[in-house]
């Protein structure tokens, strides 16, 4: 009985562990290098399931991978590529994730008014919105290929390559601006600001195809 007791105890405190380790916020507590665990509140650097709060200049120094809630109040950058699977991405300062491959499927990522988002090729699949704010700015240095994400762009959208939508869920709607420096266009019933399978060949403005 006392054995059993004793494992019970043990199991209730590892599940206790277990949520709290879980459930830990790391708020940033010295700006620097996003790989050196001194600089977290946690003393740990955050893994996807963190929730994260961004709060002193970063440099992000490692690819990231988001599946809980990341608040950027700080300017964050660097030559990394950045995987979203689940949550939210606030994005309330200056942020980049200046490399190609950038994998996003599902969440949403809210760029604030005032602020720029600087990202490389984006591949998007899954249940994902990207919401641009009036005033806000996202910038894309390559291609978007989307596989089914909702852009509202309020603010104003540049991407530096091409853009293509393969589905009637992969839509760009909102009152912004949205421009390519290569091929605009979307298929099978995707739409760009109310056009149904618009194409465009380059320099293409989403506001008139």
């Amino acid at each position: 009985m006392k054995s059993i007791l004793l494992q019970v105890s043990f199991t209730t405190l590892l599940l206790c562990f277990t949520t709290l380790s879980n459930g830990q916020t790391a708020t940033t507590v010295t700006a620097g290098n996003w790989n050196n665990a001194a600089n977290w509140s946690t003393g740990t650097v955050p893994n996807s399931t963190t929730l994260v709060v961004v709060s002193l200049p970063m440099t992000i120094n490692q690819n990231i991978s988001v599946a809980a809630k990341y608040i950027f109040n700080a300017n964050a950058s660097g030559n990394q590529g950045l995987n979203m699977t689940a949550d939210s991405l606030i994005i309330n300062a200056n942020v980049g994730f200046n490399t190609s491959g950038n994998n996003l499927s599902t969440g949403v990522i809210l760029v604030k008014s005032g602020n720029t988002f600087t990202i490389g090729d984006i591949n998007t699949t899954g249940n994902l919105k990207i919401i641009i704010e009036a005033g806000a700015t996202m910038i894309v240095n390559g291609s978007i290929n989307n596989n089914g994400a909702s852009f509202q762009v309020d603010g104003t959208l540049t991407v530096n390559g091409n853009y293509s939508a393969s589905n009637s869920s992969g839509n760009v709607t909102g009152g912004g601006a949205f421009t390519t420096t290569g091929s605009m266009g979307a298929m099978n019933g995707g739409k760009i600001f109310g056009n149904t399978n618009p194409t465009c060949g380059s320099n293409c403005n989403g506001n008139n195809l």
